[in-house]
C-alpha cells in the first residue's frame, strides 16, 4: 500500500481504465486508461519513478521511455528484456515479483531523494546510449551474422 496522508496518488496508463479483477478499491490509485502524448509528457514528468512490473517482456522499450525522462525504473526479476536495460541500483531497481517488492521499491525513491537523483542520473545515462546509429550498426551486425 503506498497510500499516504498527504494525497499522493499512482497513476496507471494503462491498455485498460478498469482495475484488474479482485482488486481492491483505492483513493490513491488511479487507472487512466490509453494516454495521450502531451498528458504522458506531464505525467512523467511528475514521477518518482516508472513502474514495468511485466515478465517475459522481449524489449525494455518502456524502461528506455522512462530512462529518456530521467525516470528511475522499477522492475520484476521475471521482467525479460526489462531487466536487461535496467540495472539494479545503476538506472533503477530490480525487485521480487510482488506487491511488496514493488511497493518498497517505490517507497524507497520516494523517500530517498538522493538514491532518485543518482538512479535518475544512471537513467539518463543509460537512455543516451540507445541512437538509431547505435540501432543500425547493431541490425546491420545481425544481418551480417545471418548472411555468414
Amino acid at each position: 500500500d503506498l497510500e499516504r496522508d498527504d494525497g499522493e496518488r499512482l497513476w496507471l496508463p494503462a491498455t485498460t481504465d478498469r482495475p484488474p479483477p479482485g482488486h481492491r478499491p483505492s483513493a490513491g490509485l488511479s487507472f487512466l486508461g490509453h494516454v495521450e502524448a502531451a498528458e504522458l509528457d506531464r505525467l512523467f514528468a511528475g514521477a518518482v519513478c516508472v513502474v514495468a512490473p511485466a515478465f517475459r517482456e522481449d524489449y525494455g522499450l518502456t524502461a528506455i521511455e522512462a530512462m529518456a525522462y530521467g525516470k528511475p525504473v522499477v522492475v520484476c526479476r521475471d521482467g525479460g528484456g526489462l531487466v536487461d536495460t535496467v540495472v539494479d541500483d545503476v538506472n533503477g531497481l530490480v525487485v521480487e515479483p510482488s506487491g511488496a517488492g514493488i511497493a518498497a521499491a517505490v517507497r524507497r525513491l520516494r523517500d530517498e531523494p538522493g538514491l532518485a537523483a543518482r538512479l535518475s542520473q544512471g537513467a539518463l545515462e543509460t537512455a543516451a546510449t540507445y541512437t538509431w546509429d547505435r540501432a543500425m550498426a547493431q541490425f546491420s551486425d545481425a544481418l551480417e551474422r545471418v548472411a555468414a
